[in-house]
């Protein structure tokens, strides 16, 4: 009974207690700076993510970022042109405190619409 006894403390101590992860979290704000409340996840949640959106022209511009705490992360980057979403996986706690990986409008976009803003203002329409 001894040896039973010590093997299953032997096993219990080497056992590592599961630990939950902390993102900060958000939903929809315009700054990153609204978005920094940390959070302790629940047992099923092994990432942290971050989406973000963006997108307008000119004088109209917006954008978006949402931060939780998920199960299943799919990293996404799309952008089309004055358009984009991004969405950013990450495993560790507080991992999540940064939008830079954000979506910004491509400069593809700009120098095209520079281009046809210069072409309307040679023809004076």
């Amino acid at each position: 009974m001894k040896p039973f006894l010590a093997c299953l403390l032997a096993a219990a101590l080497c056992v590592q207690t599961v630990r939950s992860l902390t993102c900060f979290v958000c939903d929809n704000k315009p700054t990153n700076w609204k978005c920094l409340s940390p959070k302790k996840c629940g047992a099923f949640s092994s990432f942290c993510m971050t989406s973000t959106t963006s997108g307008g022209t000119g004088s109209y511009k917006t954008f978006s970022i949402s931060k939780s705490c998920v199960p299943i992360c799919i990293p996404v980057n799309l952008n089309a042109g004055v358009a984009g979403t991004s969405v950013t996986c990450c495993k560790k706690d507080l991992c999540n405190y940064s939008s830079a990986t954000s979506v910004k409008i491509s400069s593809l976009a700009l120098v095209v619409s520079a281009s046809f803003l210069v072409l309307l203002s040679w023809t004076g329409l």
